[in-house]
């Protein structure tokens, strides 16, 4: 779903659209970035789910993916921010 949205969406909304090719491949940057850090997040919270329980970082990362997602959707734009709207999606 991220994905697509980042082909569709988040590319038009948080990058300049001056080169719309530019923007497309910023955003698949930042979807990069995030795909290539969940290895790490799943060392760490397997880690702590074997420490505290696995029901706990169940509810956690549930917790998480839910928040960030709703940032997603609140975040300024482009247009009302400037350069900053990459940096807080």
């Amino acid at each position: 779903m991220y994905g697509l949205m980042t082909a569709l969406v988040f590319n038009q909304l948080f990058f300049d659209q001056s080169n719309p090719a530019m923007a497309l491949i910023a955003a698949f940057g930042v979807y990069g970035v995030g795909f290539a850090a969940r290895p790490i997040g799943g060392l760490v919270f397997g880690m702590l789910g074997d420490k505290v329980g696995r029901r706990f970082v169940l509810v956690t990362t549930i917790v998480l993916m839910g928040g960030s997602s709703m940032l997603i959707g609140v975040a300024p734009t482009y247009e009302s921010v400037g350069a900053l709207a990459p940096a807080r999606s």
